[in-house]
């Protein structure tokens, strides 16, 4: 494991590139693309998830360096997203991997809630996209007659 890796995580085998000095570059190209197709998939998610929990702690603006760049919904989606990373994942990972991971979900989860406190920590009504309310639920639109309903007998009794 190098220093640069947090406990509980752990270095998938042949992760960075030997240096060999004089190698050309198509060398490198091929010691690289030999090195990623060793690696695992779960691995490069364990990876990416870490990035990702990483980026969440920023965004929740904990420090000086990052108060600057404080966004309450780009620290909701990172952790919403390393929420359903590790749903769809959770059967497929190590075991060592899974747990790791979800006490990171809850760090993050219980970090989150104490930097944005429940009046700051509701979601922004956002513009519904294809036709659905932010929370997922169908928008209550004003019905507009289908072309059943324009037929002239339906027309006729509208009239009466």
């Amino acid at each position: 494991m190098s220093d640069d890796n947090k406990p509980g995580q752990r270095e998938p085998e042949g992760s960075e590139p030997e240096d060999i000095p004089g190698m050309s570059e198509e060398e490198l190209r091929q010691k690289i693309e030999e090195q990623i197709r060793k690696q695992s998939v779960a691995d490069v998610l364990v990876q990416f998830m870490a990035s990702l929990s990483n980026l969440a702690y920023m965004k929740m603006g904990l420090t000086e360096d990052t108060k600057d760049i404080k966004d309450i919904e780009q620290a909701r989606l990172a952790v919403d997203g390393f929420k359903a990373l590790l749903d769809a994942a959770a059967g497929r990972l190590a075991e060592q991997d899974k747990n790791a991971l979800a006490g990171a979900l809850a760090s993050m989860q219980l970090t989150f809630v104490k930097q944005f406190p429940a009046g700051e920590n509701k979601p922004e009504e956002e513009p519904a996209r294809d036709g659905k309310a932010p929370s997922g639920e169908k928008k209550q639109k004003k019905k507009e007659p289908s072309q059943a309903d324009r037929t002239p007998a339906k027309e006729e009794e509208k009239q009466h």
